[in-house]
């Protein structure tokens, strides 16, 4: 026998046995390698020609693959760390198994049937396409279009988010969404303001997003629609303005000019309550009682209510009004203020309120009756 074990048969019919092989074989010339893995064979992605099956258990288990995952739409061969990938037993049953007329240019891939169930599982994964619905836009999205990856184990699929800023999902939340955003509005005055979202507006709630698109995916649902999955800032911290009109702030909302001392309550695009004779807080900084800017929205409407706070020399007052209509957390609101003498355009300079927009009894009656709770206030400098 030659060293390398190789049952050599020449013409004519014949039969040979080696170890446990035996062949048969008419005519020609058949090789068979009984001590070693024939040339080009690899199993698991690791090449094992002419490696014993001690060897060659020892080599898969260094650098074979064992695992599939779906990245960047492929399915991928990979090696996960740790752990045995396989058995001396799995291997000496692949080597059982070649039956490669030797030399030859065949190329040989053995995997194990997880293996296989993986990868079958991930390429049906692949074709998924789920219609995102955000803001009244659609959105036909693939599963890496929301996640990292996507893993294949233990009968179920295994979903990898490390919330990559270039997934098209985070990409579309952060222009759909109107927290913080800036943008110009036309005051009815003629004036173009730049505002900015303070507490109003909405976002995504990522984490409940992502698990919903777990169970689309899985259970071949063919929409998920983000107006469940939204949040906010705030007294609600559900999310306010779900509107693609108007950058958000939609055609309804009470527009507050500092400097004029001026209030309109616009209904439909069309202001339907204009006040001249507003007083918002102290301009003085010193004092800090200056009324914030920005876009903010009423957390609720209260008839009767009492006001309680703390002066600037520390001392504490309670104020009862007939009308309350909060817009912050901190305590700004609109009101009546019966107490009030000096309504003129100069008051808020050193003699404003705390913070709150003081309207005239008189006139407080329209505001409530125009307003709705969570509609925007707009609060400006000019």
């Amino acid at each position: 026998m030659h060293k390398r074990s190789i049952v050599k048969i020449l013409l004519g019919i014949g039969v040979a046995s080696a170890g446990a092989v035996a062949l048969a074989y008419v005519g020609g010339t058949l090789y068979f390698n009984t001590a070693h893995f024939n040339s080009n064979v690899s199993i698991n992605g690791v090449n094992v020609s002419r490696m014993d099956v001690a060897k060659a258990t020892k080599t898969i288990n260094s650098n074979g693959y064992n695992t599939a995952v779906l990245r960047d739409g492929k399915v991928i061969t990979t090696q996960v760390d740790g752990g045995q990938l396989v058995t001396k037993t799995q291997v000496q049953k692949f080597f059982d198994k070649q039956h490669t007329i030797w030399p030859t240019k065949v190329k040989h891939a053995y995997t194990t049937e997880n293996m296989t169930e993986m990868v079958a599982k991930l390429n049906a994964m692949k074709d998924e396409r789920v219609n995102y619905e955000i803001n009244g836009k659609s959105y036909e999205l693939a599963p890496n279009d929301v996640f990292d990856a996507v893993h294949y184990a233990h009968g179920k699929y295994v979903y990898i988010d490390q919330n990559a800023e270039q997934r098209k999902i985070n990409q579309i939340n952060r222009d759909e969404s109107t927290l913080n955003k800036s943008y110009q509005i036309t005051t009815p005055d003629g004036q173009q303001i730049t505002v900015k979202n303070q507490t109003y507006g909405w976002q995504v709630n990522h984490d409940d997003l992502l698990n919903k698109f777990k169970d689309a995916f899985n259970n071949q649902d063919p929409v998920v629609s983000a107006d469940q999955y939204l949040s906010g800032k705030g007294y609600d911290l559900r999310g306010t303005g779900y509107t693609p009109k108007n950058h958000g702030l939609g055609n309804s909302y009470i527009l507050i000019s500092l400097k004029q001392q001026k209030m309109w309550v616009i209904k439909d695009g069309n202001p339907v309550v204009t006040l001249d004779d507003v007083v918002t807080g102290t301009a003085d900084k010193s004092k800090d009682d200056a009324t914030p800017t920005g876009v903010y929205y009423l957390h609720y409407k209260q008839s009767p209510s009492v006001l309680r706070g703390k002066n600037d020399d520390g001392t504490k007052y309670e104020s009862k009004v007939k009308y309350w209509l909060p817009f912050t957390t901190q305590g700004h609101g609109i009101h009546d203020a019966d107490w009030r003498k000096d309504w003129s355009k100069e008051a808020y300079k050193e003699g404003g309120s705390h913070g709150c927009i003081n309207v005239k009894p008189e006139e407080m009656q329209q505001v409530w009756d125009n307003t709705y709770q969570h509609e925007p206030v707009v609060i400006y400098d000019n």
